[in-house]
């Protein structure tokens, strides 16, 4: 499902920002005036449309982004990656997303 409205069109795998532009969110699944949207904190979220600031554009598949991994390797779009440290410690996937310091990662598990 996608939502098109006055905002703009939304669909599951998008990355935006909302709250004023204070959170950044993957989305997950779209609803007629929400997004069910996993946030920076690894909290899922419901986001009202009029909430939304932007979408941020996908990069390409394969692209480096600016980030390194734990022993300094740079970084790129869809590569697999570990959690090597925190609460989700163990964790893999592929790169879907990146902002600022956060990289989001797709794991079935958590979908």
């Amino acid at each position: 499902m996608s939502h098109r409205g006055a905002k703009g069109h939304y669909e599951a795998n998008d990355l935006i920002n909302y709250n004023g532009m204070k959170n950044l969110g993957l989305v997950l699944q779209v609803h007629e005036d929400t997004l069910k949207v996993i946030n920076e904190q690894s909290r899922t979220v419901n986001v009202k449309i009029s909430d939304i600031g932007k979408k941020i554009v996908a990069p390409r598949l394969g692209a480096p982004i600016s980030a390194k991994d734990s022993r300094g390797n740079g970084l790129a779009i869809d590569q697999m990656v570990r959690i090597t440290q925190g609460p989700r410690k163990g964790i893999t996937g592929p790169i879907k997303h990146y902002d600022r310091n956060y990289l989001f990662l797709w794991n079935k598990e958590y979908v």
